[in-house]
């Protein structure tokens, strides 16, 4: 079986699908990883192949790292054996933010810029 690995893309969804370009144009990996359609929200993992994300999902880039959030869960959803998503040390340091803010800091709307 083949690995195919990215890490730290910190929500830049440019760097990800730059990537999943990368991907399929290689010979190596010829179309292992596709997206669906043109709306890049689903992506197809050919067989043969394992997917393992490396963590830091999002940091710098905060309007992509929603959806880059849910094309991975999606991902995972499709293909469980063949997916792997391991948090790194950003993502981890966010989770801790449920059980260090009051609830008004976490609701972000209401945060000035």
């Amino acid at each position: 079986m083949k690995i195919l690995y990215v890490t730290d893309v910190e929500g830049n969804w440019d760097y990800f699908l730059r990537f999943i370009q990368t991907v399929q144009t290689s010979p190596h990996t010829l179309n292992a990883l596709t997206f669906t359609d043109a709306s890049h929200t689903r992506l197809v993992l050919q067989r043969g192949y394992q997917f393992v994300f490396g963590g830091d999902v999002g940091d710098k880039g905060v309007v992509n790292t929603d959806r880059l959030i849910r094309v991975l869960l999606a991902l995972k959803h499709d293909y469980p054996d063949r997916v792997v998503l391991i948090a790194g040390n950003r993502d981890v340091n966010k989770m801790r933010w449920t059980s260090e803010f009051t609830d008004v800091e976490m609701d972000l709307k209401t945060m000035d810029p």
